[in-house]
Order: C-alpha cells, then sequence, then structure tokens
C-alpha cells in the first residue's frame, strides 16, 4: 500500500483510497474517472471534513497532493462551479453528508452566515 493516502467520500457513502504521492495535474483528472462521475470533464475539489475547501484547482498542477493534504485525512469530493464576480460555488458531492459527519458545513457557508450575523 503506498505511503501516504486519504479517504476520499462520494455518491451514497462510497469510499476510495487516494494515493496522493503525485502531482495534481494526475490527481484531479483521475478523480471524476475513478468516482464515476457523469461529467468526466466537471471540474472537483476535495473539502475536509472540518469543511475547509483545499482548493487544489487553483494549485500550480506540478505540486504534489501531499503538500496540501494530510496523510489519513478524510476527505468529500465536491463540484467546483464559477458564479459571478470570480466566485466559486463548492458542491458536495455526496449524499447526506450530515449524516456521516454531524456538523459538516462548507467554509463559504460558515463565511455567509458569519457576515449576515455581523
Amino acid at each position: 500500500m503506498p505511503g501516504a493516502v486519504v479517504k476520499v467520500y462520494y455518491g451514497e457513502r462510497r469510499m476510495i483510497y487516494l494515493n496522493i504521492e503525485c502531482r495534481l495535474d494526475r490527481l484531479l483528472p483521475f478523480l471524476p474517472i475513478e468516482c464515476r462521475l457523469e461529467n468526466l470533464d466537471e471540474v472537483v475539489d476535495l473539502v475536509d471534513v472540518a469543511g475547509n475547501i483545499q482548493r487544489l484547482p487553483e494549485r500550480d498542477p506540478g505540486d504534489e497532493a501531499e503538500v496540501y493534504l494530510q496523510d489519513n485525512g478524510k476527505y468529500i469530493l465536491c463540484s467546483v462551479h464559477s458564479e459571478s464576480e470570480g466566485r466559486k460555488k463548492y458542491t458536495p458531492l455526496m449524499q447526506d453528508v450530515q449524516s456521516m459527519f454531524p456538523g459538516f458545513v462548507l467554509e463559504t457557508e460558515r463565511a455567509e452566515v458569519e457576515a449576515a450575523a455581523a
């Protein structure tokens, strides 16, 4: 088994082990294929179970994934869509995230709640 791996959750409580000892330009195109997404050209990213977006597509494609992902970490696959004003919308590609990871809230949603409360 490879030295540095993470668990990636997606779909209906599906999970894959992902070797992170590779470059991002290899890892990111591999995820839609391995997770059997309908749209293989979909831009994807990983979010840790605390809701922190890793922003891997924005990183240098030649960087090693293990620089950004924690060995033995748990991540949720999400899609990335561009919105107006350069904003991005992140959507978890795991059904019923809350049942497996209670308290899960994307960092973008936390920021919106905090801004509304201020």
